[in-house]
């Protein structure tokens, strides 16, 4: 909800004038809050095996390896969203049916994409935190 909150803050600065300023202003918070939801990621793996992690920990889990994972975020979505402007690219220049398969196909790589940020902070969570893929942490009897 913060970051949603973040969000709107920096589309209202984004339309106040002067536009030179608040363009830049607005792209190194986007940037900042990208940064912020990456480094309190893992709390969303967690919630979803019945071990809630706060931020606090979640950001405190990330120490050193947040550096790794951030490049790792970028890198692993950056083919989906190439792929996904290469699409937009090429139905903007087509008429209607065929903008809407290209559309289609874009929205369905954006979430190919997700679906692969997804397995890698779960993936993440898991070998940082010594849960194993059952749920079991690691020197426990199930």
């Amino acid at each position: 909800m913060l970051l949603f909150v973040g969000w709107l803050v920096l589309l209202v600065i984004a339309m106040l004038p002067p536009h030179s300023v608040t363009v830049l202003l607005s792209f190194i918070g986007a940037i900042a809050l990208f940064v912020a939801a990456v480094r309190v990621s893992l709390v969303f793996p967690a919630a979803a095996i019945d071990r809630p992690l706060s931020f606090r920990a979640a950001w405190d889990l990330l120490a050193e390896n947040y550096w790794r994972l951030l490049a790792c975020v970028v890198l692993c979505y950056l083919p989906f969203s190439i792929g996904r402007f290469v699409l937009a690219r090429l139905g903007g220049s087509a008429f209607f049916p065929i903008w809407i398969l290209f559309d289609a196909a874009g929205l369905a790589v954006a979430f190919a994409g997700v679906a692969v940020l997804a397995s890698l902070v779960s993936e993440t969570y898991r070998r940082l935190s010594g849960v194993m893929p059952g749920g079991i942490v690691a020197g426990t009897a199930g």
